[in-house]
């Protein structure tokens, strides 16, 4: 099940430090957005779901007639 999220804002970060230099550059900061469209969407099987339901009932079929060892 597809179920969106709402957030406030994205936090985010980087940072660089070396060793050999002793020097290190942070920053970072936040990304606020106004609220998305949450898009319509239905879910569809493929043709070959049908096909693959078939085979593994024949399948089942066949093993169940197979007498056991």
């Amino acid at each position: 099940m597809f179920a969106p999220q709402d957030y406030d804002s994205f936090s985010f970060g980087m940072g660089v430090c070396t060793d050999k230099s002793k020097k290190s550059i942070s920053f970072g900061g936040s990304y606020t957005y106004t609220g998305w469209n949450t898009p319509t969407w239905h879910e569809r099987l493929k043709p070959s779901y049908f096909e693959l339901q078939e085979y593994l009932r024949q399948y089942r079929e066949s093993s169940k007639a197979e007498p056991t060892k």
